[in-house]
């Protein structure tokens, strides 16, 4: 399993996630993406989350910390479906790391934001969501370098200013 970065800030979205459930939402992030599925919270186990260092009681109040800071989404099933920026879910926004590992991304905007997530070079596969045409674009060193049409328009808002930003994508 290959290992991402994810810088903790001081401010924005990371800064309310404690050392604990940054290490829950790494695994379980890396759970879905090297899975391909969702992981379900009362069926799975923690064993199944290669590299994680935490004990059961400390993952599952992890988990409940961040599902109350609205940064991952769990369906009723125990599903947990959404941890931004990836989807476990089909999407028309696929990621492809530069480690070979691919992934749905929540939105076009999360998908172009996985580069900083994983710390790697990424490839995006994607649909505007307004007519459905096809977009492509390739992002080194933090740099878009290949973009499949120069009519692409990326409209963005910030998301540090919705309190469930996961649900908002």
């Amino acid at each position: 399993m290959k290992e991402f970065l994810l810088k903790l800030n001081s401010v924005g979205k990371y800064a309310r996630v404690t050392p604990i459930e940054y290490e829950a939402r790494k695994s379980l992030i890396n759970y879905v993406v090297d899975n391909k599925e969702t992981f379900n919270f009362y069926n799975s186990s923690i064993k199944d989350l290669n590299g994680i260092n935490l004990s059961i009681y400390e993952f599952k109040q992890a988990v409940e910390g961040l599902l109350n800071k609205k940064i991952l989404r769990m369906d009723e099933s125990g599903n947990i479906n959404f941890l931004y920026p990836v989807s476990a879910l089909p999407t028309n926004h696929i990621v492809t790391l530069q480690d070979g590992r691919s992934f749905y991304a929540m939105c076009g905007i999360d998908a172009m934001g996985s580069t900083l997530t994983f710390n790697q070079d990424i490839h995006i596969e994607s649909k505007c969501s307004q007519c459905g045409q096809e977009i492509a674009m390739d992002i080194k060193d933090g740099k878009i370098v290949n973009i499949s049409s120069e009519d692409i328009y990326v409209i963005h808002l910030d998301s540090d200013e919705n309190e469930e930003w996961a649900g908002n994508c």
